[in-house]
Parts: structure tokens; C-alpha cells; sequence
């Protein structure tokens, strides 16, 4: 394969689709609609827009399979834009961090 010729990933055409630059990773939501200062931190954090990604794909799973904290992801969204969105900075981004994945632990259960 020619070096020049990258290969092109699903998250290339998430990308390419969201009109996001290059080099950016697209969360589980399409951010031209983020409107809260933690949907803006999210879409600008690679790492933070990954997990995201995996949140939404756990949260499916376990809405396939029926688990029951599935019935407050509403609850989750509120409480972390209240909690994380009280700090600013690193402190905000590890806080979104810490609580994307202790959901993402929760709804594995």
C-alpha cells in the first residue's frame, strides 16, 4: 500500500460526515448540536470523545439486554452536568473522565 493512502476507518467517515477537521475523534453525539460546556469539552478532548463513543455503545448493549440502569441514563446526564460542570479546566476533564467511565462500569453490570 502506498504511504500516501491512508486507510479510511469508521471513525474517518464519522468524521468526515460530522464536518469535523481532521485528526479529531467524533463522540457518541454529533457536535455542531453540543450546546452545554461539557458537550463542548467532550468534543474537543480525542480521549474524552472516545469514551464517549464506548459509553454510547455500552449503554446500547445494555439497553438490548435489558439491564436496569439503562432507565437512568436521563438521571446520569443531569448529575454530571451539574457535578463536572461546576469545575473548570483539568479538573472538569477528569471529572467527565472518571464519571463516563464509572458509567460505563454500571451498565456492564
Amino acid at each position: 500500500m502506498n504511504d500516501c493512502v491512508g486507510t479510511v476507518t469508521a471513525d474517518r467517515v464519522t468524521l468526515l460526515r460530522n464536518g469535523q477537521r481532521n485528526g479529531t475523534i467524533a463522540p457518541g453525539y454529533d457536535c455542531r448540536r453540543a450546546t452545554t460546556t461539557l458537550e463542548h469539552a467532550i468534543c474537543g478532548h480525542d480521549i474524552l470523545a472516545r469514551q464517549d463513543q464506548m459509553l454510547l455503545q455500552t449503554y446500547r448493549g445494555a439497553k438490548t439486554r435489558g439491564a436496569q440502569a439503562v432507565q437512568y441514563q436521563g438521571d446520569w446526564i443531569r448529575w454530571r452536568e451539574q457535578t463536572c460542570g461546576a469545575m473548570s479546566g483539568a479538573d472538569m476533564l477528569q471529572c467527565i473522565g472518571k464519571a463516563t467511565d464509572d458509567r460505563i462500569a454500571q451498565l456492564i453490570r
